[in-house]
């Protein structure tokens, strides 16, 4: 008997200086993220892409929470800088893997900027860890009227 929880939703930082995370995304589906948070398969994350765009593109879904054969090669031609692709290689850690549910409308995206997020709940001065929304009533609250 496993105790099934109710399925979760997060915000994961993407640092679209270092790699094309949109176009990745878009081409491969799915993508093996390097996570220290307690995403379970089935929870909602929502990527957040950093400055210059400061907001909420993507959502995706978590299909695997413990991934053995990672699918890193793939990711290459999406790193602007193959010394980012070698730092990306080398980590070590968990894994999970993400797979693109869907792009935000525009008017979705437009809700979700750094600053409407803040106004709505955020706590932290900037995105730079894994956010579970769910820890977050007036948050979660926010991306349910978002969200549609």
């Amino acid at each position: 008997y496993m105790e099934t929880r109710n399925k979760q939703a997060w915000i994961f930082p993407a640092n679209i200086n270092i790699i094309d995370i949109y176009k990745a995304f878009c081409e491969l589906g799915q993508i093996d993220w390097k996570c220290s948070s307690r995403a379970s398969v089935g929870d909602t994350v929502y990527i957040y892409f950093s400055s210059p765009i400061k907001k909420i593109v993507l959502a995706t879904q978590v299909i695997d929470t413990d991934v053995k054969e990672l699918t890193k090669s793939h990711l290459q031609s999406y790193f602007h800088y193959d010394r980012y692709f070698q730092e990306y290689q080398n980590k070590r850690g968990r894994y999970i893997r993400l797979k693109l549910l869907r792009e935000l409308s525009e008017k979705e995206s437009n809700c979700l900027t750094f600053d409407c997020i803040k106004k709505n709940g955020l706590k932290t001065v900037s995105i730079r860890n894994a956010i579970l929304i769910n820890n977050n009533k007036k948050l979660s609250m926010y991306f349910e009227k978002v969200i549609k």
